[in-house]
C-alpha cells in the first residue's frame, strides 16, 4: 500500500512538466504573452532541468498518473449472456482519484493533439 501511494504522487509530480508545458502555450496563445514561452525555454536550457522536459518525462507523468489513480475510479466487468458479452464501465465518484485521472487525461489530450497538429502538413498530390 505504501508503494502505490509513493507511485501515485511520482506520477503527479512527474506530471507537473507537462502542466508547465501546457499553462505556457495557453497563456502565449490566449493572451498573447511570449515571456511564458521565454521562461519554458529557458527552463529547458539549464542543465538540470533538462530531463525534466523529456518526452518521456512529459508523456510518462499523465500516464503514470492516469494510471495509478484509475483503477480507484473505474470498475470494468464483462459477462457472457446467452450468447452475447455485456461489457459494462462503472465510474465511481471519488473526488480524491477522479480529478488526478481527469487532470492526466487533460494533460495527454493537449499533448497529444499539441504533437498532431505541430506535425500536420498538407501534401499536395
Amino acid at each position: 500500500m505504501k508503494l502505490l501511494m509513493i507511485l501515485r504522487w511520482t506520477g503527479l509530480v512527474l506530471s507537473l512538466p507537462a502542466a508547465l508545458m501546457c499553462v505556457c502555450g495557453v497563456i502565449q496563445s490566449a493572451f498573447g504573452l511570449r515571456t511564458a514561452n521565454e521562461l519554458f525555454d529557458w527552463l529547458q536550457t539549464l542543465a538540470w532541468t533538462g530531463p525534466l522536459f523529456s518526452p518521456w518525462i512529459l508523456l510518462g507523468g499523465p500516464v503514470l498518473l492516469v494510471a495509478m489513480h484509475a483503477p480507484a475510479v473505474v470498475r470494468l466487468s464483462a459477462d457472457a449472456v446467452n450468447e452475447y458479452w455485456i461489457v459494462a464501465l462503472s465510474v465511481k465518484r471519488l473526488g480524491r482519484h477522479i480529478v488526478p485521472v481527469l487532470v492526466g487525461c487533460a494533460l495527454l489530450a493537449l499533448l497529444l493533439g499539441y504533437a498532431f497538429v505541430e506535425n500536420f502538413r498538407i501534401v499536395p498530390r
